[in-house]
């Protein structure tokens, strides 16, 4: 049986791999939390240590 992996489905439309967006995105949303001040809550949930 003739199948064709998604992997060259993905290519020949130029698709990029949905890890590689989910990587990107969370790249951006961790430099715009960076970017808040100090006493934004998502910064403050983002940098918290556990204890």
């Amino acid at each position: 049986r003739g199948k064709i992996k998604s992997a060259r489905i993905g290519a020949e439309l130029k698709i990029e791999p949905l890890l590689d967006d989910i990587e990107r995105n969370k790249l951006r949303w961790y430099g715009h939390v960076m970017r808040m001040d100090d006493d934004g809550i998502s910064k403050k949930y983002s940098m918290r240590q556990p204890q």
